[in-house]
């Protein structure tokens, strides 16, 4: 299959970051292998109808929780889960079930909003 595969790239050097899209005719591997720091889409959204990408931090709202809880988007196993920051918080989240329910909320990434990692180890 041929389509084109959207990313944002993280550049160290500014300190910001860059949307990309790879053309369909581009080699991926090749691709993949010359750039550090890439946050793949993942083809949903939060709750705010913002597109979602791997390393994104969201706070995953619930009737339990009404602050939220502070969880990472990771590829897995082919997958998108949103994984818990807290050891102790609850199971990970496959992003498949909020894509309707829209209960998570992009709050950073772990490259431009490191202080949000560091406040889940008090």
């Amino acid at each position: 299959m041929n389509r084109e595969i959207s990313y944002r790239y993280y550049s160290e050097e500014e300190g910001m970051v860059y949307d990309i899209t790879v053309p369909a005719d581009v080699k991926l591997d090749d691709f993949l292998n010359s750039i550090e720091n890439l946050m793949e889409k993942t083809g949903y959204l939060d709750k705010n109808g913002n597109a979602l990408y791997e390393f994104d931090i969201v706070r995953h709202h619930t009737d339990s929780i009404s602050d939220g809880v502070l969880k990472i988007i990771e590829n897995y196993k082919g997958c998108w889960i949103a994984r818990p920051l807290e050891e102790n918080a609850d199971e990970s989240m496959l992003l498949i079930n909020f894509k309707t329910n829209h209960t998570m909320e992009a709050v950073g990434n772990v490259f431009l909003n490191k202080e949000l990692i560091f406040l889940n180890d008090d």
